[in-house]
């Protein structure tokens, strides 16, 4: 390399001029359009060179926008899933909760069905229409809860008897109508209502409790046989004013007629008498379960 830059320096001639030369070189050829840099860059054709930059540049471009849409398109649809996942989340248990809600009702109105049912049979049987049941038994009566029935041998016969009443209170089972076969149809044995109420004792006896006011009370006991009623014993109360003692007892009437039929007795004499009576919790069926 040394010795032909030194040659050509010998010569005259240096490495610039050789470049020079190899330029007009190039620029003389080409048939005389420019040379060979001219072909290239000259007449048009860097306009060519220009447009097809341009277009490579916009393919780029292109290219990447295609990429950061479906990047885009791709994060959208786990989104939208994650939203749906969450809205469903949130719809579902309301949802449930309709369904629920229109079983509720559905409920509720066969209640109001049924109970408009029997509100029209107890207004029926509280003014005797085709009934022969009591009236408290059937008209409407907060006081007593559960109205229904009971099978129950009060005669131990083998015959069962049939026994309509209601609870009312804890311990306390108000028997309003006692019925017996007779045959092909029931005889009614006795018929209560709330102010003359029936109870049945543990030692399967019946008690009858009635008042027409705060100062008339009766309390009379019977065996029920053979389908009749047998007094036992009553104890009325009746304050007359008089200051003697209000309680009378008679084992031969349950019906104050006269006071030969009754004899005076003290208040701890009724409250024994009383007290050895003590009515059964009875589990009536309901009418409408």
């Amino acid at each position: 390399m040394a010795e032909f830059a030194s040659k050509g320096l010998a010569n005259g001639v240096g490495i610039p001029a050789l470049v020079l030369g190899s330029l007009g070189f190039l620029g003389s050829t080409n048939n005389g359009n420019g040379g060979i840099l001219g072909g290239l860059f000259g007449g048009g054709n860097c306009n060519q060179v220009s447009a097809l930059m341009a277009e490579n540049a916009n393919l780029r471009a292109e290219k990447y926008s295609d990429n950061k849409n479906a990047e885009v398109y791709v994060a959208s649809r786990a989104e939208n899933k994650a939203l749906r996942d969450e809205l469903m989340g949130f719809i579902r248990p309301l949802s449930n909760e309709a369904a629920q809600n229109r079983e509720r009702i559905a409920v509720l109105e066969a209640n109001v069905a049924k109970n408009a049912e029997i509100a029209d049979l107890r207004r029926s049987g509280a003014s005797d229409v085709q009934t022969d049941f009591s009236h408290d038994l059937l008209s409407v009566n907060d006081y007593y809860q559960t109205p229904g029935w009971l099978l129950r041998d009060l005669d131990g016969d083998g015959i069962p008897e049939l026994l309509l009443g209601a609870n009312w209170d804890e311990g306390h089972a108000v028997i309003f109508n006692v019925y017996r076969s007779g045959g092909a149809r029931a005889v009614r044995v006795v018929n209560g209502w709330n102010r003359n109420r029936w109870y049945l004792c543990t030692d399967g006896s019946l008690a009858n409790e009635g008042s027409s006011s705060a100062f008339e009370s009766s309390y009379s006991y019977y065996r029920y046989t053979s389908g009749e009623l047998q007094h036992l014993e009553t104890l009325l109360y009746l304050d007359d004013g008089s200051g003697g003692s209000p309680w009378h007892y008679s084992v031969t009437t349950d019906q104050y007629v006269n006071s030969g039929d009754f004899h005076s007795v003290t208040e701890a004499e009724a409250t024994a008498m009383m007290d050895k009576y003590t009515h059964e919790t009875l589990a009536f069926t309901p009418f409408v379960v």
